[in-house]
């Protein structure tokens, strides 16, 4: 959902936020091999995968260059919940800060 704010005849400010699911799926495939030192080749394989809520927010502003087209300037973080990563590593969270400049088009 996301809510404009208009601020002079051409730049508007924006806000939003988003929930949904996030399903993550991992496998491991490790292979140590220590055969050059004498030693036994040792190999761990795992899967594992979960579903998490994942939620979103953004901030950020447009200036329009025409009717429909628009320089489109933002910040984004997400989180997308915690990655099982199987026995073998810990879980760890996916979170994401992105930047995003774009040529937005209107129809």
């Amino acid at each position: 959902m996301y809510a404009d704010f208009p601020v002079v005849d051409k730049l508007e400010l924006y806000a939003g936020a988003g929930v949904g699911m996030a399903k993550h799926s991992s496998k491991v495939d490790y292979v140590l091999d220590f055969t050059k030192y004498g030693g036994p080749t040792v190999s761990m394989n795992d899967k594992d995968s979960n579903t998490c809520v994942a939620y979103n927010i953004q901030i950020g502003g447009a200036y329009a260059l025409t009717d429909n087209i628009a320089l489109d300037l933002g910040l984004r973080y997400a989180d997308l919940g915690e990655v099982e990563l199987g026995s073998f590593l810990e879980s760890d969270s996916m979170k994401t800060k992105e930047a995003v400049f774009a040529l937005r088009y209107t129809f």
